[in-house]
């Protein structure tokens, strides 16, 4: 897959140790981060995380779509929910574009949480 939906389009969510979450695409960046597969991001060092409210297991279920596309801890605490994988990627047929377009109606019925969006002081080049 060698088009748009690989760097624009959410492929899981990442939780963060602080327990905000970030969107990865296909290439495991934060959404619309564009760079080069091998170069490695430190999610920290951008406002890319948000905070969710009421992110239930029956919602992380709607929006996983299946038990194995939710990765947890040794602890079953969810670390990682996946919206498709390699063998059913959205683009390759039109019941995995559905699927997928379900899961992002759920995501999209998520609320940002009350925590800051971001705390930290980002520092932009002049």
């Amino acid at each position: 897959m060698n088009n748009v939906a690989r760097v624009y389009f959410p492929y899981c969510l990442d939780k963060q140790k602080d327990g905000s979450w970030v969107f990865l695409n296909r290439l495991y960046k934060p959404v619309g981060f564009n760079t080069q597969p091998q170069e490695w991001i430190e999610y920290r060092d951008y406002p890319v995380s948000i905070f969710l409210e009421d992110i239930s297991d029956d919602l992380i279920r709607e929006i996983a779509g299946c038990d194995k596309d939710v990765w947890t801890d040794d602890d079953h605490q969810v670390t990682r929910i996946y919206l498709y994988g390699d063998m059913s990627d959205p683009t390759r047929s039109e019941e995995d574009m559905k699927r997928y377009m379900g899961r992002l109606e759920s995501v999209m019925k998520l609320k940002l949480g009350k925590e800051p969006l971001h705390s930290r002081n980002i520092i932009c080049p002049s």
